[in-house]
């Protein structure tokens, strides 16, 4: 009987002290900040496009005007990162032979 009764006020409680302070974003707000990163300028986000640079710069703003605090005290929202460009290695390759 101790289980069924515990069970409950476990879930009451971490639904109680989970969500205080957090304010429910608009259906506007949402529509908009959808609307912006689906925008043809953003060129679909993809990686190594100007687009994915706008997207981040987008996303960062975004994140200065809800108060986001900084990760580790750092001056922007943004990370560096190394990251390789795909090659499609089942891709054919044309090689010219050249008569010597």
């Amino acid at each position: 009987m101790k289980p069924f009764f515990l069970l409950p006020l476990f879930f009451i409680s971490t639904v109680t002290f989970s969500q205080k302070g957090l304010k429910a974003i608009s259906l506007k707000e949402t529509t908009r900040i959808e609307t912006a990163l689906a925008a043809d300028n953003m060129e679909g986000r993809r990686a190594f496009t100007p687009g994915n640079e706008k997207a981040a710069a987008f996303i960062a703003d975004e994140f200065q005007k809800i108060g986001l605090k900084k990760w580790n005290e750092q001056d922007s929202y943004l990370q560096t990162f190394q990251m390789l460009k795909k090659i499609n290695a089942n891709k054919k390759v044309k090689r010219y032979c050249f008569p010597t």
